[in-house]
């Protein structure tokens, strides 16, 4: 007899459930089956058992082979995040040593250093050179009293006076001045003789308001022997002076520049040329005289410093030459390291491009790809050759062998120039110290429209007030000087002087007022208006930048920010971007560390170390 219980069982519905490809299968069955209903529940839940493991097995295989196999997308990521990391996450990410910041940083150091002692020599050489050009005009000019008065000639006897004073120091350069000069060469006890050139035109006059020129010019020159009891063969009818343009007498001399007697650097040899002008050309009744001179660097002949201890004279001269060679070094692995970044870019910039065009249908503009080149690299590796060319002549002057003080000073000046700019590149990976130029990054399309703006308006007055105001104004003079004038009233320099220069007694009335109007003018619109513009520009951009943190996002930085598994469905909906995230955000976080996603989910870095390191070869060496 059967129970009541096992009665009631048989007649209730069981219902039973197990997950299939398709979802969960709902099976009834109904109470009064037989045996064999019962035989075929056993074998059906013998098949749910190996459905339930096999659809485990199977599932845990889709995770670790989502894992272990990152999609293409993520790995481009991972790429381009990686290439834009600092040389300190860098650091924590694979422990790469941040080699370029250290070359970087070494090469301010020596090219500074540098600097300074070329710096030193050469201020040294300007000074001899200057007072060298001063005290020649105190001996060659008569009654010269300094830059500050001109020296002029109005009368004849003063032009003849002036020429036979000149003349006569000549030959008394060994023993007048205090300084030591020599003649070139010696003829014997003779030295060379004076040169006097002088240019007329070749026919005219003027007679009773009549004039009569031929516009062809005759120059003429001819050697001046030594003055005999102060008679010379230059008399007052040497010159016919209605017709004369010019006169100039021209020597050469030679001195040494000692150098404090230094046995590491020793003295040089310098040939002055000396050409004293009397100008004429304007025919206003006064004679400018000016002594011009241009110095030449030449070997010194069986040169020798005495009482000095050769070992350390040699040990100073290698050093100092050892030590250029370290800098010519350091810029030339700094510019190696620099373009092997830029190679590696461009070849990742290729394939972001390819990426772009396959996955997400959308090319590459120019623009995309200089997010991908830094122009900081330009600057680095222009400072870097600069410093190389300036170092290679500034062992030549070391070492005497020629004269490139001027080139080498412009290339040693530049260069340090941008090197410390380029400095301002690892200053930017800061936001505290990056503002200067995410704000001038932001506002230069802004500034470059508005300059040209400014430009066309500073052109019109720099016009405006050199045809007005030449004539009779010094700082109208010509454009340049003009140009000079109007950007230092800009500034506030020197105003009252500028309105002082024209006054009613010496210029016309109509010019003095319009002068008056100009100069107003001028003033108001460009320090009021002008400057208050510009200001604004800048101080928009920056207000703009403080607002949202950050420049707008580029078509790159949204990529990168996108999320991992955007546009992908993974097993039924489930949502594993908790799970991927370490594949493209581990790059940037310190091994072995907790750390918050992007997306709010945590995760750790140490299960995508073995990945990371597969991309060690194919860094693009942006630290």
């Amino acid at each position: 007899m059967t129970s009541p219980t096992r009665e009631i069982s048989r007649k209730s519905s069981v219902a039973r459930s197990y997950p299939s490809e398709l979802g969960t299968v709902l099976e009834e069955q109904a109470d009064d089956e037989t045996d064999q209903t019962s035989a075929i529940n056993r074998s059906i839940n013998e098949q749910q058992a190996q459905n339930d493991t096999s659809s485990s097995f199977d599932g845990s295989e889709a995770m670790a082979s989502l894992q272990s196999s990152p999609s293409q997308r993520e790995i481009m990521k991972t790429k381009i995040k990686y290439h834009y990391m600092n040389p300190i996450q860098k650091f924590r990410a694979r422990r790469r040593k941040p080699w370029k910041l250290v070359v970087q940083i070494v090469k301010v150091f020596l090219v500074t250093i540098q600097i300074c002692l070329f710096g030193l020599d050469r201020f040294s050489l300007v000074t001899f050179l200057e007072h060298n050009h001063v005290a020649l005009r105190h001996l060659f000019l008569k009654d010269y009293q300094g830059k500050q008065q001109d020296v002029i000639v109005y009368t004849r006897k003063e032009l003849y006076d002036y020429l036979h004073y000149a003349h006569e120091q000549y030959y008394q350069i060994t023993t007048a001045p205090l300084g030591t000069y020599n003649y070139t060469h010696m003829n014997g006890t003779e030295p060379p003789k004076v040169q006097l050139c002088y240019s007329y035109y070749k026919n005219g006059g003027i007679e009773n308001n009549t004039y009569v020129f031929n516009p062809n010019i005759t120059n003429v020159c001819f050697y001046l022997g030594r003055p005999i009891n102060h008679e010379h063969i230059i008399t007052n009818k040497s010159f016919n002076l209605g017709r004369l343009r010019h006169i100039s007498l021209k020597f050469s001399l030679r001195t040494v520049n000692l150098k404090n007697v230094k046995a590491w650097d020793k003295p040089a040899c310098y040939q002055l040329s000396v050409m004293i002008t009397f100008d004429n050309v304007k025919y206003d009744g006064r004679m400018p005289v000016d002594l011009d001179m241009n110095n030449t660097w030449l070997r010194c002949q069986h040169g020798k410093i005495k009482g000095q201890n050769l070992l350390r004279t040699h040990f100073i001269t290698v050093t100092l030459v050892m030590f250029d060679v370290i800098v010519i070094s350091f810029c030339a692995l700094s510019l190696m390291l620099c373009t092997r970044s830029i190679y590696k870019s461009l070849k990742l910039a290729k394939e972001a491009a390819s990426f772009f065009k396959s996955d997400l249908h959308q090319d590459f503009t120019f623009s995309d790809y200089q997010e991908f080149v830094s122009l900081w690299f330009i600057v680095i590796m222009s400072s870097d050759v600069l410093t190389i060319v300036g170092s290679v002549y500034k062992m030549a002057i070391d070492q005497k062998d020629s004269d490139f003080y001027n080139v080498s000073s412009i290339f040693l000046g530049t260069a340090v120039l941008l090197v410390w700019i380029g400095l301002l590149r690892f200053l930017g990976y800061s936001k505290k110290y990056n503002i200067l130029l995410e704000t001038l990054k932001a506002a230069t399309p802004s500034m470059a429209r508005f300059f040209i703006c400014v430009i066309l308006i500073f052109a019109g007055f720099m016009f405006c007030g050199w045809i007005a105001f030449g004539p009779f104004h010094p700082k109208f003079k010509s454009l340049v000087i003009t140009a000079e004038c109007l950007y230092s009233m800009i500034n506030g320099d020197d105003l009252y002087n500028t309105y002082a220069e024209i006054s009613r007694s010496t210029s016309p009335f109509s010019v003095w007022i319009f002068s008056k109007i100009y100069i107003y003018t001028f003033i108001t619109l460009f320090i009021y208006v002008v400057l208050s513009l510009f200001i604004g520009i800048i101080g928009d951009t920056y207000e703009r930048l403080k607002d949202m943190g950050h420049l707008p996002e580029t078509k790159i930085q949204k990529f990168l920010h996108e999320p991992v598994n955007v546009g992908r469905s993974v097993h039924s909906g489930q949502d594993y971007t908790t799970d991927t995230t370490p594949t493209t955000e581990a790059m940037a976080a310190p091994p072995q560390r907790e750390r918050t996603s992007r997306y709010g989910s945590t995760c750790s870095t140490s299960a995508v170390d073995a990945f990371i390191r597969n991309f060690s070869l194919d860094s693009t060496g942006v630290e």
